[in-house]
């Protein structure tokens, strides 16, 4: 699996799903949680890359991400509107 699909499934199961069953209108998702939960190193850019298309927010119909923080970077945050 590559590591785009790996991300958008992790991020799928563990952000998006939880949170619609809770009921809230939208998550964060940080890229240095992502990357520690998946064991990565040195894959922010992969990371924002493969949450920033529209095969993760288009495929789980999400809002266009907004984003918070520096591009590319370990401190990046994507919200999303459920």
């Amino acid at each position: 699996m590559s590591y785009a699909n790996q991300i958008r499934k992790h991020c799928y199961r563990n952000y998006v799903k939880p949170a619609r069953d809770r009921g809230d209108t939208h998550i964060r998702i940080s890229a240095a949680d992502v990357h520690s939960a998946l064991n990565f190193k040195n894959r922010f850019p992969s990371v924002i890359n493969a949450l920033e298309t529209d095969k993760f927010w288009g495929k789980y119909n999400l809002g266009i991400p907004a984003k918070e923080g520096p591009n590319l970077s370990s401190t990046t945050v994507l919200i999303f509107q459920l």
